[in-house]
């Protein structure tokens, strides 16, 4: 304890107008301080460097060190890898085969089926693919699959790339016999076996092995009838759409029946209506087909709603692109499932106005919904023939260049090939300066009033396609 002799004793006076000095002044802040802050705790201060004490001085690598190592500290992610790449798939997969199937699904989404990117599905958490990832088959399946896909796609056709898909190929159809010779039915339909049986018709269709599609999809149908039919589906949209996709482009493929919606019109099973999903339209006169300077008679009553149906559909597409929006999740499966089911049943006269603009829907059907011929060497076999041998028969197209215009345009860009050029040119040149258009705006204008998508079919395609019939020389004419 400090005794008083310590405390210093200031006297100051009021008369004296002389102030203190520096020292005096000082040694008053100072106690007048301690009383303040007497019981109050502070932060420890370091203490400064003694003067003349020398500071170790840091080398510029050293410092570049540092500097390396606080940045890539800053700079690791959140997250290294992927949520599946992180989870126990199963037979314990290699990573490059996890990487592989993973570029796979990105790829079938941004190159095959692009219009789905206007599509409202919602994102889905991980935890709805653990299911499928823990399924041996499936994985094997996918495996076989995505190198399938790089072997066509990318032509990358390696010994090496052959023998992963062909490995995977043996234990995954080696794991479905065991599965579909099990008592326990429920396991030989679940969405993963769905998906298994569904990636082999693709498979074989991708490769015009026809035959063998039928076969794998035959099974799958009953897969489906045993789960309930294919309304059974709805909660899971992606799965019926490939399901409906591999059905139609089979049928498209050989010209037969579809396998799906035979016992009861679709219009029963799977209604449509334009007025479910309501959206304003500037000119809805052209979602009518009756229009004198598009068709020069009324068309069928099934086939003009077909028609209504995808001239609404385009315009939805072309405005979500426009605004960055997209669509609701339904009005895709159901322009599939039912406009496409029932150009598919109907049947008019060789020649006539309702069959070409029926094979003028499915054309442009199988560009927006199916969309091979962006992917696949594989076209579809009979098809492109039907549509060549209603064009040579049709005997009305003076009456509706328009409508010609539409035709010719769609099928030079989803159907026909290369050898078609020496009378589609000249045609297309033709019914083009029949309806007083030079210019490829004057030409667009026309088409938006006709099932036509922009994102697929506009660009550099459809542009490209009028370009070449102008700027081609050939002695040729319309299709004899």
């Amino acid at each position: 304890m400090s005794s008083l002799d310590d405390t210093p004793f200031i006297l100051s006076t009021s008369g004296n107008n002389q102030p203190e000095d520096p020292h005096t002044r000082k040694l008053i802040r100072r106690h007048v301080m301690l009383g303040k802050n007497r019981g109050k705790r502070f932060p420890l201060r370091r203490k400064s460097a003694r003067k003349g004490t020398p500071t170790t001085k840091a080398s510029s690598q050293d410092t570049c060190l540092l500097a390396n190592r606080n940045d890539s500290f800053f700079k690791i992610p959140r997250q290294i890898g992927s949520d599946l790449s992180s989870m126990a798939w199963a037979d314990s997969v290699d990573v490059s085969t996890m990487a592989t199937i993973m570029d796979f699904t990105r790829f079938t989404k941004k190159s095959m089926h692009r219009v789905e990117k206007y599509i409202d599905f919602p994102p889905k958490g991980i935890e709805w693919m653990e299911p499928f990832i823990q399924d041996a088959a499936w994985v094997h399946m996918m495996a076989f699959s995505s190198y399938a896909v790089i072997n066509v796609v990318r032509g990358d056709s390696t010994q090496l790339v052959d023998q992963r898909a062909s490995r995977h190929f043996t234990r995954s159809m080696r794991l479905l016999r065991e599965r579909l010779l099990e008592d326990d039915k429920t396991l030989s339909t679940t969405n993963s076996t769905v998906q298994i049986v569904l990636g082999l018709a693709t498979h074989a269709n991708m490769h015009g092995d026809f035959e063998e599609a039928r076969c794998h999809l035959t099974g799958l149908h009953r897969m489906v009838e045993l789960r309930g039919g294919i309304g059974s589906f709805r909660p899971w949209p992606k799965l019926i759409l490939e399901i409906l996709r591999t059905d139609i482009s089979l049928s498209i493929h050989c010209g037969i029946t579809p396998l799906f919606f035979q016992s009861l019109s679709t219009d029963v099973q799977w209604p449509y209506s334009l007025d479910r999903f309501p959206h304003k339209r500037e000119n809805e006169y052209a979602l009518s087909s009756h229009c004198p300077d598009l068709f020069p008679n009324v068309l069928d009553h099934e086939l003009d709603r077909a028609w209504r149906i995808l001239v609404d559909f385009s315009f939805r597409i072309n405005n979500a692109v426009l605004t960055n929006s997209h669509l609701p999740r339904d009005i895709l499966v159901d322009t599939v499932a039912s406009v496409m089911y029932g150009l598919l049943r109907m049947r008019f006269a060789p020649g006539s106005l309702d069959e070409l603009t029926r094979l003028g829907l499915l054309a442009f059907g199988t560009n927006v919904f199916l969309q091979w011929q962006q992917s696949f060497p594989v076209g579809p076999a009979c098809f492109p023939s039907m549509l060549r041998e209603s064009l040579s028969q049709f005997r009305q197209a003076d009456e509706c260049p328009h409508f010609m215009v539409w035709v010719l345009l769609i099928g030079a860009s989803t159907v026909f090939g290369a050898d078609d050029n020496t009378w589609l040119h000249p045609w297309l040149r033709s019914i083009t300066t029949a309806c007083g258009v030079h210019s490829w705006d004057d030409v667009s204008a026309i088409l938006h009033r006709a099932p036509w998508v922009d994102v697929l079919h506009h660009g550099d395609l459809g542009r490209g396609i009028f370009a070449e019939a102008y700027n081609a020389d050939y002695s040729g004419g319309r299709l004899a």
